[in-house]
């Protein structure tokens, strides 16, 4: 599992050089339809997430993050129970990028009806518990995926977990209050980033650490950034 880590982390890196190599109206436009989709699949809000990397797909099809968005859509599409939807995203992954970092999340059959697209996730991902997620399986590591916010020079590199994104401060802390009797040791932020409101867990050494969240039935988007950044 190591490897994928180490394969999604270049991955990143890579999406912050082309990001830097594009013009600033395109890559703002590709970095703000990325974030809307995925801070709405956090958000728990799957019919948004469809929309919004659906429209990412289609404005951005060569896209670097293609395989991410993929992914994220295919995810979202499970929970509609649009299920042969998402067996086509998922196929799209396997033929176009054969190197993917997501290829050891994707599922190891079709999943082609509702019954498969629920089997599948009680089994893999557990289901959603009030402002929490129950997970039925210890076996997988929380997935880091999405991308890196650049460090600054002379700082020191801080890693953190956001579990959720919000429109109100009340949402967000509901879910700290609920993850915090989980995991007591670590300090729990809410971060104001423009009109979201986002709970990121802190005060992780590296990715490794990161992933032992899984255990406690957490999983969510790593951060890596400065140690002086919002939430950290």
């Amino acid at each position: 599992m190591r490897k994928y880590l180490v394969h999604i982390i270049i991955w990143m890196i890579q999406l912050c050089m082309l990001i830097s190599g594009r013009s600033a109206d395109g890559s703002s436009r590709e970095l703000h339809l990325f974030d809307l989709a995925y801070n709405s699949y956090l958000s728990y809000q799957p019919e948004k997430a469809v929309e919004g990397f659906r429209l990412f797909l289609e404005e951005f099809p060569h896209s670097s993050a293609k395989d991410a968005a993929l992914f994220w859509y295919a995810k979202a599409l499970l929970q509609i129970q649009s299920t042969d939807e998402a067996e086509k995203a998922f196929a799209c992954i396997r033929e176009e990028f054969p190197e993917s970092p997501f290829l050891c999340y994707l599922p190891e059959a079709p999943v082609t009806t509702q019954k498969g697209a629920a089997d599948h996730d009680a089994r893999n991902e557990g289901e959603e518990v009030g402002s929490g997620r129950k997970t039925g399986t210890s076996q997988n590591p929380a997935l880091p995926v999405a991308r890196a916010e650049p460090t600054r020079d002379g700082m020191l590199t801080a890693y953190a977990l956001q579990v959720g994104s919000f429109k109100t401060r009340e949402s967000a802390e509901i879910l700290k209050k609920s993850i915090q009797k989980k995991v007591a040791r670590n300090r729990i932020t809410i971060c104001e980033q423009g009109d979201y409101f986002k709970v990121r867990i802190t005060g992780f050494k590296d990715v490794e650490e990161i992933n032992l969240m899984h255990r406690w039935g957490i999983e969510g988007l790593v951060i890596r950034t400065n140690e002086k950044a919002c939430g950290l």
